[in-house]
C-alpha cells in the first residue's frame, strides 16, 4: 500500500471520527439557566373532564408540588378539540396565546399557516443535553407515533396518548351463530354480519360513516387516501370499499339505530359488530352490566382483502406555542413530565387511551389483567396502525368523506353512481387541499 493511500485512509478516518464526535456528542441548545424558571407560570389547555380530567389534574398537581424549578402549571379544560381550535384562532388575533395545548396535526398546521411562527419547533428541546431525551428514551416511543408530528425537518408536537378506530366484536354471539374466530377478510365480515341479520332481524354491523371508518374500509381493500401531495379517492380500491358497504346495507346486513352511541343495542345482540374508539370501551362495559349480559366481547381490527388487519390510529399531541424562552422551556419540562412512563399509568387507567411509549405497557400489568380488551387493542394498534389527517385541509376533507359515505346507506341507492360519487369527492378534496396550499 502506498504512502499516498495510507495518508488518504488516515485523513478519512480522522474526518469520520470528528464527524462522529460532533453528531453523537450531546449538546445544549437551550440558552436558559434553570434558575431563571423560578416563578414561571404556564397555561395549559386540554379537553378532559370527569375521570380522565381528574387523573390529568393529579399529574399537574404533582408536577407543581415536586418540580425543582419552581414552575407552576395552570390547566384549563376547554371542552372539546373543536373548542380548542376556536379558542386558539381567537387568541391568534389578540396575541394572548396559551403556552401549551393538546390538539391534532391538521389543527396546528392551520395555526402555523395563519400565523407563521406560532408553533415552536421542539427539536432543540428533544435533543438538548440538559433538558432533552437520550436516544434510548426516544426509542421508547412507538416509531409510528413519534413520526406523526415531524413536519419536514421540524417537530411541532410530542405524542401524548393514542386511540384507534376498532370494531367491537361480540365473541359469545359469534359462537352462537357458528363462528369460532373473528373475520379475517371483508367477505368473512359480510358472512358473519349477514348471519346476525338472519338471527336478529336488524343487521350485523351498526352503520357508521365517520371519516376514520370510511378510511378503514378503504385501507381494508388495499387503498390509500392521503398521499404525499394530497388525496386519492378515485381509485379501484375505494370503489371496491364503497361497493362493499353499499351491498352490506342493501342486503340488510348493516343498519343504523336511532342512538348515536348504540352501546345498549350492542349489549343486547342487535349487532355483532360496533364501530367505536378505544375511548368508548368504558361505556360499552357499563352497557353490558346494565343489560345483565354475560357475553364476552373484544376489540378487533378491520379485516383486509389479503387476510391481514388495519386500524386507524389517532390521538392528541402536545403543541407548544411561541412565548418567552423561560415559558417555552417550562412548557417542555412539563410535557416531558406528563410523558414519563410512571406518570402515564393513572392517566391511561382513567382514560383507556394507549400510551405513546412502549415502556408504559410494562407498568400496566394489573390493569390489563382486569381489562383483557386493552391488550388486544394495543396489539392491534402496534401491528396494523394507519395514520390520517396529515394535512391542514384534512378536517374539511374528513367532512366531505362523511357526506359521500352517507349516500351509500340511502334506500334505493344505485351502486352504479359510486364512480361519480368518488369523482366528485376527489374533485372537492383537491379543491380544499389546493386552497390551503396557496
Amino acid at each position: 500500500m502506498s504512502r499516498r493511500t495510507i495518508g488518504i485512509i488516515v485523513v478519512v478516518v480522522v474526518i469520520a471520527a470528528v464527524a462522529a464526535w460532533y453528531f453523537l456528542t450531546p449538546k445544549s441548545y437551550i440558552d436558559v439557566e434553570s434558575t431563571a424558571l423560578s416563578g414561571t407560570e404556564i397555561e395549559f389547555w386540554h379537553v378532559w373532564d370527569q375521570d380522565p380530567g381528574d387523573a390529568l389534574q393529579a399529574v399537574v398537581d404533582d408536577f407543581n408540588a415536586t418540580n425543582e424549578y419552581g414552575i407552576t402549571v395552570v390547566a384549563y379544560d376547554q371542552g372539546s378539540y373543536g373548542d380548542i381550535v376556536n379558542a386558539v384562532e381567537a387568541s391568534l388575533a389578540t396575541g394572548e396565546l396559551p403556552d401549551l395545548v393538546v390538539g391534532y396535526r391538521s389543527d396546528y398546521l392551520g395555526w402555523e399557516s395563519a400565523s407563521p411562527g406560532t408553533l415552536v419547533d421542539l427539536t432543540p428541546y428533544v435533543r438538548d443535553s440538559n433538558y432533552g431525551y437520550s436516544n434510548a428514551e426516544i426509542n421508547e416511543f412507538t416509531d409510528a407515533f413519534w413520526a406523526q408530528d415531524e413536519v419536514g425537518d421540524k417537530r411541532f408536537g410530542l405524542p401524548f396518548s393514542r386511540s384507534a378506530q376498532h370494531l367491537f366484536y361480540n365473541t359469545s354471539y359469534a359462537e352462537d351463530l357458528g363462528f369460532d374466530a373473528p373475520p379475517s377478510t371483508p367477505d368473512e365480515f359480510k358472512e358473519q354480519a349477514c348471519a346476525a341479520y338472519a338471527d336478529n332481524g336488524y343487521g350485523g354491523w351498526f352503520i357508521h360513516t365517520g371519516a376514520d371508518t370510511i378510511a378503514s374500509w378503504i385501507f381494508a381493500f388495499g387503498g390509500e387516501y392521503e398521499v404525499a401531495d394530497g388525496y386519492t379517492f378515485d381509485t379501484p380500491e375505494a370503489q371496491d370499499a364503497f361497493e362493499f358497504l353499499a351491498d352490506l346495507y342493501a342486503e340488510g346486513c348493516a343498519w343504523k339505530p336511532e342512538s348515536s352511541y348504540p352501546n345498549a343495542e350492542f349489549a343486547t345482540r342487535q349487532a355483532l359488530f360496533y364501530t367505536s374508539s378505544s375511548g368508548g370501551v368504558g361505556y360499552q362495559e357499563a352497557a353490558f352490566e346494565d343489560a345483565g349480559s354475560t357475553d364476552e366481547w373484544t376489540l378487533i381490527p378491520y379485516p383486509t382483502v389479503d387476510g391481514g388487519s388495519v386500524l386507524v390510529a389517532y390521538g392528541p399531541t402536545f403543541i407548544m406555542l411561541s412565548s418567552t424562552p423561560e415559558e417555552q422551556l417550562a412548557s417542555w419540562l412539563f410535557m416531558k413530565f406528563l410523558s414519563d412512563a410512571e406518570n402515564q399509568v393513572d392517566w391511561i387507567e382513567a382514560s383507556g387511551y394507549y400510551p405513546p411509549r412502549e415502556s408504559v405497557i410494562d407498568l400496566l400489568g394489573d390493569y390489563m389483567a382486569t381489562h383483557p380488551f386493552y391488550e388486544a387493542g394495543y396489539n392491534g394498534i402496534i401491528t396494523g396502525a394507519k395514520f390520517t389527517s396529515m394535512f391542514e385541509s384534512s378536517a374539511e376533507v374528513r367532512s366531505l368523506m362523511q357526506d359521500a359515505a352517507a349516500l351509500l346507506f340511502q334506500d334505493g341507492f344505485d351502486p352504479a353512481t359510486i364512480p361519480d360519487i368518488l369523482a366528485d369527492l376527489q374533485a372537492d378534496a383537491d379543491a380544499a387541499h389546493a386552497e390551503t396550499m396557496e
